[in-house]
């Protein structure tokens, strides 16, 4: 198994029908498993899940563990070569996982990776996209450096768009 997909769930049916969704729909040239970790939902998650995904991984947690915990629990049961951590509430709109793990393959030095989100209205979510929080960029951000010089490599370290 190339890739193991994690979905901490809580009361998102629509949202995480639509996540797997993308993921099937996207996602190519690997090898992978969604695994869908659900923190006690009111709603008709888990149902949906056995209806709609019934080849993903489904754990049905008693109690609301929490993102943290419920992704811990989820880990333990993955077996992928990487872990990709994934919110309900996201749509891949590219082949994003296969690029993510051709990545770390030709790049043995990086141990994580992420990718860049886009919102809704084409903008990026841009505290996905800095760099390694560092002294100097917390204060190039204190000092709101980063925004008076956005365009600046030194003083902005949003510039991964």
């Amino acid at each position: 198994m190339d890739l193991s997909v994690i979905i901490v769930n809580w009361n998102t049916e629509e949202l995480l029908y639509k996540c797997i969704k993308s993921i099937k729909d996207k996602t190519s040239g690997l090898r992978y498993e969604i695994i869908v970790i659900d923190n006690n939902s009111a709603d008709r998650s888990t149902v949906m899940m056995k209806r709609e995904f019934p080849d993903c991984k489904l754990i049905e947690n008693k109690e609301n563990l929490g993102f943290g915990k419920g992704n811990n629990r989820a880990a333990k049961e993955a077996s992928g070569k990487y872990i990709f951590y994934l919110n309900p509430d996201t749509e891949l709109i590219t082949n994003a996982l296969l690029g993510m793990f051709s990545f770390l393959e030709s790049n043995k030095d990086f141990g994580a990776v992420g990718c860049k989100v886009i919102l809704p209205n084409g903008s990026i979510e841009y505290p996905c996209a800095s760099t390694y929080p560092t002294l100097f960029n917390n204060f190039c951000q204190l000092f709101l450096l980063n925004r008076i010089f956005p365009k600046s490599r030194s003083f902005s370290s949003r510039l991964l768009d």
